[in-house]
């Protein structure tokens, strides 16, 4: 989902490491796309929520260009603040 300069990306599933693989391989299409267009992302001001009931985040965590992204506890955008728990 993109909004003016941000973008969403969401993925779904079961498990988190069944979940690894395909936020990777998306975040790789993503910079792809993206660098075709002649457009940089900024690894420093991208960060990862992982919405659960277990309260375990992935590892490894995601990366994008080589950097490894931040988890944040919360994602707040346009006025909606939602947390890990999904509180």
């Amino acid at each position: 989902m993109q909004y003016a300069d941000d973008t969403a990306l969401l993925v779904a599933g079961e498990d988190a490491p069944v979940l690894q693989v395909p936020v990777q391989s998306r975040l790789s299409s993503l910079y792809h796309h993206y660098d075709d267009w002649g457009i940089r992302l900024n690894p420093a001001k991208t960060s990862f929520v992982f919405y659960t009931k277990r309260h375990r985040r992935p590892s490894p965590p995601p990366t994008l260009q080589a950097a490894v992204l931040s988890w944040s506890p919360v994602a707040e955008h346009l006025e909606v603040h939602l947390d890990a728990t999904l509180t």
